[in-house]
C-alpha cells in the first residue's frame, strides 16, 4: 500500500508536468502525511481514543521512513 501511494503521487505529479523538485517533494509529503494523519486519528480522544489502533500506523511510519530514505538515496545516485 505504501509503494502504491508513493507511485500514485509520483504519477500524478508527472502527469501534471511538475518540475522534478516538485515531484520529489510531493512524493515525500504524501508518505509523511499518511502516517501522521493515521496516528492522529487513532489516538484522538474525539475519534477512536485507542492507542492500540495507532500501532499499525506506527509500523507504517517506520516502513515509510525506510522507503522514503531509499527513494532519496536513489535520487542522489541519479
Amino acid at each position: 500500500m505504501l509503494m502504491a501511494s508513493l507511485a500514485t503521487a509520483w504519477l500524478m505529479a508527472t502527469v501534471t508536468r511538475l518540475r522534478e523538485q516538485e515531484r520529489r517533494t510531493i512524493v515525500i509529503e504524501v508518505g509523511m502525511q499518511n502516517a501522521a494523519q493515521a496516528i492522529a486519528i487513532a489516538s484522538n480522544p474525539f475519534v477512536f481514543n485507542d492507542g492500540r489502533m495507532a500501532i499499525p500506523a506506527i509500523i507504517y511510519a517506520l516502513l515509510m521512513n525506510v522507503a522514503l530514505l531509499t527513494y532519496v538515496a536513489l535520487l542522489r545516485r541519479s
